[in-house]
Formats: C-alpha cells, structure tokens, sequence
C-alpha cells in the first residue's frame, strides 16, 4: 500500500512538518534557527517566528520517524504500528466481548480501506492508535488483577501509553482515554461516613479519594509526559503553556467563537464527517453503528456491573472522540476519510460484530441468515470502496510527486527548484504545501518558492548551486523542470 499507491511519497503538510522535527530530533535539536531568506523555503505547518524554524506538532511520531531515517525502515512505521495496534485491540476485545466479536471487529478494521491507507501513511495516527491499543490492553488487566505488584505494573504500563499518546496527538488521545480512566477514578471515591445521614454540602464534602499505590504511579508517569510537553512548548513558544501550533497560529482554539466556528458549523461538520466516513468504511457498519448508539448504547448486555460499564466505554468511545473534535474548529483531517476519527474506528466495528454475534446466538435461523448477508455486504462495500480510492490515490500520488521524480533525474550536482504554481491535476497540491526541504536546507536539491525578481537574492546566497524552475502542465499532465541560467 505504501509503495504501490502512496508511492512513499509525504502527501500531506501535516506528514511534512512531522517529517521537519524527525530531522531535528536525529540532532538533537526541537527546533533549528530560521535560516536567511526564510521566505522562500515556508511551508505550511513550519512555524517561523522568533527566530525559530520549528514543527508544529508534539514530537511523540516524530521521535520514532527519527529512529526510521537513522535505521532507513521509515516506510515500514506506520504499517506496522497499525497492524500491531489491532492485534493488542483483539485481546482486549476478546475479553470484554468475546472471541467471535473480536475476531469480525478485526477483519472488519483490518480491511477497510479507510484504516489501509491511513496506515501506510506518513502521518502521527498509527502512533496514537498504537499508544491507545496498549493503554487499553494494560487498562483491563489493571482491573482485573488482584495483587498490588501486578496493579503496580500494568498501571505504569497504561500511563507510558497514555503519556506518549498526549505527546503525539492530545486531543484524541485525551478524548479516548478520558472515560476509561473516569471510571476508574470515580471507584476510588469512598465515603467517610460522618455525613451519611445528611444531604447536600456535608455529604458532598463527605467523599474522599483514595488512591493505592497503583493510582500514584499511573498519575506520576502521566505527568512526567505532561512536563515534557510543557518543556517542549517552553523551548519553541517561551511558554509552557503555548503549544507550538498555538504559537505559529493565534487562532488555534478549542471551543466556539461568534464569527469563527460556531455549534452550527460545528454540527455540519459532523455530519459532512459521517456521510465521509461512509465512503471510507463499510456503509452498512457504519449504518448499524449509529442505529444502535440512537437505539439504545449498542445493546449492551447488563452482566457483572465492571464488565458491562467497561464495554458501554469501549463500545461509546467513536462518540466520545467526534465530540471532541465537535469543539475543534478545523474541517482538516479529510485526508482517506475523516481521519481525526480513524482511532475510533477499532471500537466502532467490535461494537457492532458483537452486537451481530450476540443476535446470532439469540435469534433464529432467519436472522442468522440476515446477518451472514449483511457480514458479507460490509466486506463487499469494503472491497469496492477500496477499488475505487485505490485507483484515485494511486493517480493523485504519482502526479504529486512527479516534480520531485523529475528534479532527481534533471538536476546535475546541487541544484534548488523554484515551485511555481500547483502540482498535480486530479488531486492538486499548493505550492505553499510543496516547498519541501530538510530543516537544515543542506538535501542535494533544495525546493524554494518562486518570487519571480527576488530569485537572485536566491542565486547570490547559494552560488554553488544550479537553478531550475519546475512546474506542472495539467494540460499534458507532466510536470516541467527547466534550467534557469
């Protein structure tokens, strides 16, 4: 998937600036110094701005991409990272549900295209699926093991995951985390008895937390995340509190604004994203799943209260993360399906295959051959869902990357590109996005905006180096590299 339809190729800003701090990371470095004649090297999700050329984003898949380039299996991440993400999703899935739900769950994850291309991207979300999978599997046995040492371990192991989820996409992992860890917390609320026969105030005043052991370990592991991150915004915004997206862009925000985002953008939003994730994964699934959410909260059986409380969560947590996103005010992550909801993707499918395993054990032979028909119609849609964004992204992938194809094979000795225009024709890419370069500017071709007299500003920085301009003609569907003399 990556080599034959993404054509490795980085399609997104979002994957580049990701991409700028593994650079800097293999150095050492959170940030690296703007350069001289910044200009023509800014690219979108780069911030540049007191005197830092800097990504964006929290370095949690940055930090493994840099271990990809120095071990040269950077392709290979994300891929992998999914797959295992969705054996860790098994387990835990088979022992909230069982075997029959966690086996249809995963096949219906496994193939859908939505989670295929997502997860031979370049972007952060195999990471946070990967950190959200472990949590999960050590969340389980937190519950359910007895001694105090076993608590003690697979709480530390469940804040590790929770920590480096913060650090890699905090809005989403802080969404699907949050009600798991709400419900553990709130058992260990306990009441003192010196209020029991009163009511308001005193008894509230009454309650206690009450935390073992296993509780300050999982809270003194997640903080040591929370200051790294903090350290990392101080180091590029001077400011703990600023996130570098924040900084680079005094707009990001959560929450509503008169004029900005509204809930009324926000709801359209929502639904823009179901009717989205329709033509990404399996119709009919998506389908069952919002009729039973509306219905009743996926049917869940009411067996032992722990268990039944444990699988409402898992089964509720794709609403739990679209609400989240609800207050984000960003119509991006539109790249191969909504992707600001692909990690809730695993709980959407268990959810509903247990929902068919368990009517196909309660109901008749009539039902049951309802849902083999509607099983093998899920995996049909799949199926011609991927043929379609196959051919489409295969296509789109190539024309992108054609400049750069085309600047390796044109340019002798050390050579920067002038990006004039957009590339591509059946998915365009801006030259805003395009101009792409290793924070150290120092690749055998360098990619610089074309700001048509102040080239030579360019040319006397750099006289070591050959100049081209390149540029795509949609007309012939070729992208163009010409010598500047």
């Amino acid at each position: 998937m990556n080599q034959k339809v993404l054509h490795a190729f980085i399609s997104s800003a979002d994957e580049h600036s990701c991409y700028f701090l593994a650079e800097c990371l293999r150095r050492g470095k959170l940030f690296v110094e703007t350069p001289p004649l910044s200009e023509f090297f800014s690219v979108v999700h780069v911030g540049n701005k007191g005197g830092k050329w800097f990504s964006v984003y929290p370095p949690g898949w940055p930090l493994i991409w840099s271990f990809g380039l120095r071990c040269g299996i950077s392709d290979w991440l994300n891929p992998a990272m999914s797959a295992l993400s969705l054996v860790f999703f098994y387990f835990v899935a088979k022992k909230l549900f069982s075997r029959s739900a966690a086996g249809l769950g995963f096949a219906l994850t496994a193939l859908s295209p939505f989670f295929l291309f997502t997860g031979a991207s370049y972007f952060s979300h195999g990471t946070c699926l990967l950190a959200i999978s472990v949590f999960l599997w050590a969340f389980v046995e937190w519950q359910r093991t007895e001694s105090e040492t076993g608590r003690v371990v697979w709480a530390g192991i469940a804040a590790f995951a929770v920590g480096y989820g913060l650090m890699t996409r905090y809005l989403t992992m802080a969404a699907v985390a949050g009600p798991f860890l709400l419900y553990h917390f709130l058992h260990c609320l306990e009441h003192t008895g010196r209020s029991s026969g009163t009511t308001g105030v005193s008894w509230v005043l009454g309650w206690r937390l009450k935390l073992r052991r296993s509780e300050w370990v999982f809270v003194s592991v997640v903080l040591a995340f929370m200051l790294l991150i903090l350290w990392q915004n101080y180091q590029v915004s001077g400011t703990p509190l600023k996130a570098p997206n924040k900084y680079d862009k005094s707009w990001e925000r959560l929450g509503f604004k008169r004029g900005h985002y509204t809930p009324v953008d926000g709801f359209f939003y929502l639904l823009a994203r179901i009717f989205y994730l329709m033509d990404w994964f399996a119709p009919p699934i998506v389908g069952a799943y919002l009729f039973l959410i509306f219905r009743k909260p996926c049917g869940l059986r009411e067996d032992k209260r722990s268990r039944f409380s444990l699988q409402t969560i898992f089964s509720l947590t794709p609403v739990f993360l679209a609400l989240a996103y609800f207050l984000y005010y960003s119509w991006g992550g539109n790249q191969w399906g909504p992707r600001y909801w692909w990690e809730g993707m695993p709980f959407l499918a268990v959810a509903v295959a247990d929902r068919l395993v368990r009517m196909w054990r309660e109901r008749g032979v009539r039902v049951q051959k309802f849902i083999l028909v509607f099983i093998a119609a899920s995996f049909a849609s799949s199926g011609i869902l991927f043929a379609k964004h196959a051919e489409f992204t295969e296509e789109a992938s190539r024309q992108r990357r054609a400049l750069y194809d085309a600047a390796v094979k044109t340019t002798q000795g050390p050579a920067i590109v002038f990006i004039k225009g957009f590339l591509g024709d059946k998915l365009v890419m801006s030259e805003d996005d395009a101009v792409r370069n290793s924070p150290f500017l120092n690749g055998p071709i360098l990619y610089a905006h074309d700001l048509g007299p102040r080239n030579g500003e360019l040319k006397k920085y750099f006289p070591d180096r050959t100049f081209y301009r390149g540029t795509y003609d949609r007309e012939k569907n070729r992208a163009v590299i010409e010598r500047i003399v």
